[in-house]
Protein backbone atom coordinates (compact mmCIF):
# COMPACT_ATOMS: atom_id res chain seq x y z
CA UNK A 1 0.00 0.00 0.00
CA UNK A 2 2.78 2.47 0.88
CA UNK A 3 4.42 1.89 -2.50
CA UNK A 4 1.13 2.67 -4.25
CA UNK A 5 0.77 5.89 -2.27
CA UNK A 6 4.32 6.98 -3.10
CA UNK A 7 3.71 6.23 -6.80
CA UNK A 8 0.41 8.12 -6.78
CA UNK A 9 2.00 11.16 -5.15
CA UNK A 10 5.02 11.06 -7.48
CA UNK A 11 2.67 11.18 -10.48
CA UNK A 12 1.24 14.40 -9.05
CA UNK A 13 4.54 16.24 -8.67
CA UNK A 14 4.84 15.68 -4.93
CA UNK A 15 7.63 17.88 -3.64
CA UNK A 16 8.28 16.09 -0.36
CA UNK A 17 6.72 13.43 1.78
CA UNK A 18 7.24 10.81 4.44
CA UNK A 19 5.94 7.28 4.75
CA UNK A 20 6.35 5.59 8.14
CA UNK A 21 8.61 2.56 7.98
CA UNK A 22 7.71 1.24 11.42
CA UNK A 23 5.41 1.76 14.39
CA UNK A 24 7.63 4.37 16.05
CA UNK A 25 7.68 6.51 12.90
CA UNK A 26 3.92 6.08 12.50
CA UNK A 27 3.39 7.37 16.03
CA UNK A 28 5.69 10.33 15.41
CA UNK A 29 3.75 11.26 12.27
CA UNK A 30 0.45 11.06 14.15
CA UNK A 31 1.88 13.30 16.88
CA UNK A 32 2.74 15.89 14.23
CA UNK A 33 -0.73 15.60 12.73
CA UNK A 34 -2.44 15.93 16.11
CA UNK A 35 -0.32 19.00 16.92
CA UNK A 36 -1.49 20.88 13.80
CA UNK A 37 -4.54 22.40 15.47
CA UNK A 38 -2.61 23.58 18.52
CA UNK A 39 0.16 24.98 16.33
CA UNK A 40 -2.34 26.87 14.23
CA UNK A 41 -4.03 28.32 17.34
CA UNK A 42 -0.71 29.94 18.27
CA UNK A 43 -0.72 31.65 14.88
CA UNK A 44 -4.00 33.36 15.70
CA UNK A 45 -7.55 32.98 14.47
CA UNK A 46 -8.34 31.08 11.33
CA UNK A 47 -11.31 30.22 9.17
CA UNK A 48 -11.62 26.46 9.15
CA UNK A 49 -12.97 24.26 6.37
CA UNK A 50 -13.36 20.49 6.30
CA UNK A 51 -13.76 19.76 2.62
CA UNK A 52 -13.62 16.81 0.25
CA UNK A 53 -12.85 16.48 -3.44
CA UNK A 54 -11.90 13.41 -5.46
CA UNK A 55 -8.32 12.41 -4.67
CA UNK A 56 -7.38 12.92 -8.31
CA UNK A 57 -8.57 16.55 -8.05
CA UNK A 58 -6.64 17.50 -4.89
CA UNK A 59 -3.61 19.03 -6.65
CA UNK A 60 -5.77 21.10 -9.03
CA UNK A 61 -8.09 22.14 -6.20
CA UNK A 62 -5.18 23.27 -4.01
CA UNK A 63 -3.55 25.23 -6.83
CA UNK A 64 -6.77 26.87 -8.05
CA UNK A 65 -8.07 27.72 -4.59
CA UNK A 66 -4.76 29.20 -3.48
CA UNK A 67 -4.57 31.34 -6.62
CA UNK A 68 -8.11 32.64 -6.09
CA UNK A 69 -7.58 33.33 -2.38
CA UNK A 70 -4.26 35.13 -2.95
CA UNK A 71 -5.85 37.28 -5.67
CA UNK A 72 -8.56 38.37 -3.24
CA UNK A 73 -6.46 38.43 -0.07
CA UNK A 74 -2.72 38.86 -0.77
CA UNK A 75 -1.72 38.23 2.86
CA UNK A 76 -3.59 34.92 3.13
CA UNK A 77 -1.94 31.93 4.79
CA UNK A 78 -3.27 28.49 3.91
CA UNK A 79 -2.87 25.44 6.13
CA UNK A 80 -4.05 22.34 4.28
CA UNK A 81 -3.71 18.93 5.87
CA UNK A 82 -5.77 15.86 6.48
CA UNK A 83 -6.79 12.64 4.87
CA UNK A 84 -5.68 13.16 1.30
CA UNK A 85 -6.00 9.43 0.61
CA UNK A 86 -9.78 9.73 0.79
CA UNK A 87 -10.02 13.27 -0.60
CA UNK A 88 -10.68 14.97 2.73
CA UNK A 89 -8.70 18.09 3.64
CA UNK A 90 -8.72 20.47 6.54
CA UNK A 91 -8.31 23.70 4.60
CA UNK A 92 -7.77 26.51 7.06
CA UNK A 93 -7.19 30.16 6.24
CA UNK A 94 -5.46 32.89 8.22
CA UNK A 95 -3.50 36.03 7.40
CA UNK A 96 0.24 36.56 7.59
CA UNK A 97 -0.30 39.88 9.36
CA UNK A 98 0.63 39.99 13.05
CA UNK A 99 -2.99 40.54 14.06
CA UNK A 100 -5.30 38.57 11.85
CA UNK A 101 -8.41 39.25 13.95
CA UNK A 102 -9.89 41.21 11.04
CA UNK A 103 -9.89 37.95 9.11
CA UNK A 104 -13.48 37.28 10.13
CA UNK A 105 -14.67 40.44 8.41
CA UNK A 106 -13.73 38.60 5.20
CA UNK A 107 -15.11 35.20 6.25
CA UNK A 108 -18.07 35.18 3.84
CA UNK A 109 -15.82 35.97 0.86
CA UNK A 110 -13.20 33.43 1.94
CA UNK A 111 -15.89 30.76 2.34
CA UNK A 112 -17.38 31.58 -1.05
CA UNK A 113 -14.01 31.13 -2.76
CA UNK A 114 -13.23 27.88 -0.94
CA UNK A 115 -16.67 26.29 -1.37
CA UNK A 116 -17.08 27.45 -4.99
CA UNK A 117 -13.73 25.84 -5.74
CA UNK A 118 -14.73 22.63 -3.95
CA UNK A 119 -17.91 22.54 -6.04
CA UNK A 120 -15.89 23.10 -9.23
CA UNK A 121 -13.64 20.10 -8.49
CA UNK A 122 -16.24 17.79 -6.90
Amino acid sequence: MAEQLVQWLAERDMVDGVVAKNEAERQQLWQLREAMSETQKRDGPSIKHDIAVPTSAIPAFVEHCETALRAAFPSVRIMAFGHAGDGNLHYNISYTRPDNADLFADEARVNAIVYDTVYQFA
